[in-house]
């Protein structure tokens, strides 16, 4: 729905059962929507009836804090813990694609060696919060 507020061209009714015609040039709030049929329907309301309306509906619908906010959960790590933790997540990006690399260049015999650091950066990890959820 589209609202907007403007001066009243003519008389009228309020749309919120308000008992007062709308008179010409008062301040009126009109609205314009689709139904669901797709028909377009236009409503008006005296401009004080509308915001002692809104009024009551933000007194009644109060904001909740959202828990936690967006976004991923903090490990609650230190500042060290968590600069280690960082290096070895960069030190073990930067071996999975030296092993890409050697696969590619035909290099096989490096695997086991690449594997076996992977391997001990991946337990080194487990002891610094664990590795991140998006590794499988």
């Amino acid at each position: 729905m589209h609202i907007n507020v403007a001066w009243s061209g003519r008389r009228g009714k309020c749309s919120l059962h308000c008992s007062e015609p709308i008179l010409k040039y008062t301040k009126v709030v009109r609205g314009t929507g689709l139904s669901s049929a797709g028909y377009r329907y236009r409503l008006q309301w005296h401009f004080d009836c509308w915001v002692k309306q809104a009024l009551e509906y933000l007194d009644e619908h109060k904001p909740e804090p959202r828990a936690g906010g967006p976004g991923r959960k903090e490990l609650g790590l230190d500042a060290d813990t968590r600069r280690q933790r960082h290096n070895l997540i960069v030190m073990a990006y930067r071996l999975k694609l030296r092993r890409t690399a050697a696969i590619e260049s035909s290099q096989l015999w490096k695997l086991d060696e690449l594997d076996k650091k992977l391997e001990g950066v991946k337990a080194e990890l487990e002891l610094v919060g664990g590795k991140p959820s998006h590794w499988v």
